[in-house]
């Protein structure tokens, strides 16, 4: 899992890419991904930022601190379409 520490708390959790997540998704569904390839090439239109890797730190500040991989959620929530 990718993090990034912050006064030595984890708050930046699974900084995944569309590519990533189909990377994942692909992994848990035992599909081949050799024909896929991120496009490093931003979209014409509304800009996009580069980094959109949200903080849970306000979440942890208010107790909520549960954090589901992304691989296990996917999983779950897809499985029985698999």
């Amino acid at each position: 899992m990718f993090e990034k520490v912050f006064e030595n708390r984890f708050f930046f959790k699974e900084p995944l890419t569309k590519y990533g997540m189909v990377l994942a998704m692909a992994d848990v569904f035992g599909l081949e991904v050799k024909n896929l390839t991120p496009d490093g090439n931003p979209t014409p239109g509304a800009p996009r930022p580069f980094d959109t890797t949200m903080s849970t730190e306000r979440l942890e500040s208010l107790g909520i601190d549960q954090h589901t991989l992304f691989k296990d959620g996917i999983k779950e929530c897809l499985q029985s379409w698999a």
